[in-house]
């Protein structure tokens, strides 16, 4: 009787642990999705505070896959902002897009948002604040290199979550897969090795020059010079006055007045 009350006291215990978890997992996908007939949601991180929005104007992605990318943007805003956009009516650049999409959400906050641009066939990712100290501009281009191939096949829904998922990733510290990255370094390795060879290889097949001493001395000793004869011409003077005018000091320094603030890290990959 004893072992039987000790199981159940252990299996509430259990329960007690797990379903906080649960709740706050369930609690993502709940009635925030009020504004999904117009593909757009809104979510907010009672945590953190930050705002999670989902349009899907190019309707891309269907309700079912839209609700696991939200979760794993839900994942960002602890660090900040998280915007997943769609458009196939861009008359302007990716990047442009983008970045406006940002300044409409988060203006100069933290954040993060990923674009699929349809008229450009390019994806986007841009970011400012907190979140732009981990996921910077070379970052940007990173994931999007990673995923770029899910957009070429037409998953769109795969694309988006790869993007947060690799995201939500390294904010909370992780490490992500660059294989451009080292594909890159590899072949610029291999070009510094094809110059260093050529340059060595050319060095030792070149013929040593003669010196202007050694021309001249090769010159004067086949060339007799009998009775010379000198005569003086005419002289002339240059009056150069010193100008009046100049200014001293001046510096270098770059043209135009400098302005503060950094912008935002966009980088991106067409599909």
């Amino acid at each position: 009787m004893y072992r039987r009350y000790l199981t159940l006291l252990s299996c509430v215990a259990l329960l007690l642990f797990v379903l906080p978890i649960r709740a706050a997992a369930v609690s993502v996908s709940s009635e925030d999705y009020a504004d999904e007939e117009q593909n757009t949601i809104r979510i907010t991180n009672p945590d953190t505070g930050y705002v999670l929005y989902v349009q899907d104007d190019a309707d891309l992605v269907d309700r079912s896959d839209t609700r696991a990318i939200v979760e794993k943007m839900y994942e960002v805003t602890a660090y900040g902002g998280a915007a997943f956009v769609t458009t196939d009516s861009n008359p302007n650049s990716a990047e442009y897009y983008a970045e406006s999409c940002f300044d409409k959400y988060y203006g100069s906050g933290s954040g993060m948002v990923f674009l699929i641009d349809m008229s450009n066939r390019e994806l986007m990712i841009t970011t400012d604040g907190a979140i732009e100290r981990t996921i910077t501009k070379s970052v940007n281009y990173t994931i999007t290199d990673n995923t770029y191939t899910y957009a070429s096949k037409g998953d769109y829904a795969g694309c988006a979550l790869e993007v947060f998922t690799e995201s939500a990733a390294l904010l909370g510290g992780a490490r992500i897969a660059q294989p451009m990255k080292y594909v890159s370094n590899a072949l610029i390795a291999l070009s510094l090795a094809l110059l260093a060879n050529f340059a060595i290889v050319n060095a030792m097949s070149r013929l040593k020059s003669a010196s202007d001493a050694e021309i001249l001395k090769s010159a004067s000793s086949n060339v007799q010079i009998s009775q010379p004869d000198v005569r003086f011409m005419k002289e002339t003077k240059t009056y150069s006055p010193v100008s009046s005018g100049s200014s001293g000091g001046g510096g270098g320094g770059r043209s135009g007045g400098g302005g503060g603030g950094g912008g935002h890290s966009s980088g991106g990959h067409r599909f």
